[in-house]
C-alpha cells in the first residue's frame, strides 16, 4: 500500500515537494530505490533518483523544468519505487507554468511641473504578491 502526493500545478522557477508513504505488508523496507522523473514533449528527465533506507514516508524537493513552449504546458510525473516487498510506478498530469512577476512604478506625487525632479520607486512583486529581491543593474524609463 502506498500513496504519492504531487502537486497539480508546477511553477518555474521554483522548487516543489513530491511525498510518498509506503505501507509495508511484507519484509521490512530495508531500502527502496525511488525515481521521479518529468516527461513532456517526448522526452524524459530525471529529476529525483535516491535510495532511501527505512523510511516509510519521505518528501523530497524537486527543480521544476522551464515548460518547453509558452508559459505554461502539461507534462507527466512518474514517481518509481521499487525494493523488498514493494514496487509500483505512478504517473500523473501536472501543468507546469511560467510564474509571472508584476512590476510597479510609484512616484512621490501624480502631477509634475516642468522642472521639478521626479522621485519614483520600483516594486517587483512575485505572484503570491511577495517582493522579490531581484537586483536589477539597469532600469530605462
Amino acid at each position: 500500500q502506498y500513496i504519492v502526493m504531487i502537486p497539480a500545478e508546477l511553477h518555474y522557477p521554483s522548487s516543489e515537494n513530491v511525498c510518498f508513504h509506503l505501507v509495508s505488508t511484507g519484509p521490512s523496507l530495508d531500502y527502496v530505490n525511488l525515481d521521479i522523473i518529468l516527461e513532456h514533449h517526448g522526452s524524459s528527465v530525471i529529476l529525483y533518483n535516491h535510495v532511501a533506507r527505512g523510511e516509510p514516508l519521505k518528501c523530497v524537493e524537486i527543480t521544476v523544468p522551464a515548460p518547453k513552449v509558452g508559459f505554461e504546458e502539461v507534462a507527466t510525473i512518474r514517481v518509481s519505487v521499487l525494493g523488498p516487498g514493494v514496487n509500483f510506478t505512478e504517473s500523473k498530469k501536472v501543468l507546469i507554468r511560467k510564474i509571472n512577476d508584476g512590476i510597479f512604478v510609484q512616484t512621490d506625487k501624480p502631477i509634475y511641473r516642468p522642472g521639478q525632479n521626479v522621485k519614483f520607486r520600483i516594486v517587483t512583486l512575485k505572484e503570491n504578491f511577495v517582493p522579490s529581491n531581484e537586483k536589477y543593474s539597469i532600469i530605462e524609463l
